[in-house]
Order: structure tokens, then C-alpha cells, then sequence
């Protein structure tokens, strides 16, 4: 992934729209806040294909099974190249 070349400020709009945002599974999570920053920052969503998939932590290990590679680390690991 490359980032844009405007990926400060956008990255900053990002978490500045996310402020007082609650923790709402599947929606603002940890990985969906991170995700959300990735893309804020490459314009690609690496997390897209588990949007509106979960909303509980149950639904998001089940997720992890059925779309990921079984768990968070090894989907991410799927993800990112590793430097």
C-alpha cells in the first residue's frame, strides 16, 4: 500500500471524526478504527469485506473463521507485508 500524498491531514480529519465516537463492535472497534485509519491515510479498506459482518465479540470470531484466516492475527498477517 501507498500512502497519498495527503495522508496527514487526512489521517488527522480521520481521528478527528472519530472522537467521542463510542466502541461499537463490527462498526468502531480497535480493527475497525485501525482500518479505517489505513484507508484514511492509502485510500484502501483492508478490513472492507468485514464491515456489517459482527456486532458483538461472538459475531467477530465467527467472522474471523468464516472470512479471515481463523484469527486476527494470522487475517492480518494476510493483509499487511510484513517490514
Amino acid at each position: 500500500m501507498i500512502r497519498k500524498t495527503t495522508w496527514e491531514a487526512e489521517l488527522s480529519d480521520y481521528i478527528s471524526g472519530k472522537r467521542g465516537e463510542p466502541f461499537e463492535y463490527g462498526v468502531n472497534d480497535c480493527c475497525m478504527f485501525a482500518a479505517g485509519a489505513v484507508e484514511a491515510m492509502t485510500g484502501i479498506d483492508p478490513m472492507e469485506e468485514f464491515r456489517g459482518s459482527y456486532a458483538d465479540l461472538r459475531g467477530s470470531l465467527k467472522a474471523l473463521k468464516d472470512i479471515g484466516e481463523g484469527s486476527l492475527e494470522a487475517t492480518l498477517d494476510s493483509k499487511f507485508e510484513e517490514v
